[in-house]
């Protein structure tokens, strides 16, 4: 199974505990394929720096994480609205 997280669910993932943080390590524990892209992580990094006053190491060991456990993809079209919901 591909999923791919917002910027929401991996600030969750990273400052809570809870279901956020328990679907991003089954990710890392390889039960599903996580998909991202640059503007995620650009978000991301941006969010973690000017509303939650994370640290620049703090920030750098989060996208490394996501970095290490996703495939990073550049998508050719923006989807401004809406969900585009795939299974294999």
């Amino acid at each position: 199974m591909k999923v791919l997280f917002d910027t929401n669910v991996l600030i969750s993932a990273f400052l809570a505990e809870g279901v956020c943080s328990k679907i991003l390590l089954r990710a890392k524990n390889g039960q599903f394929e996580l998909y991202t892209c640059p503007f995620i992580i650009n978000e991301f990094k941006e969010k973690l720096e000017n509303k939650f006053s994370a640290t620049k190491i703090e920030i750098r060991e989060a996208v490394t994480l996501i970095e290490e456990i996703s495939v990073v993809v550049n998508p050719e079209k923006s989807i401004t609205s809406g969900f585009l919901l795939t299974q294999e």
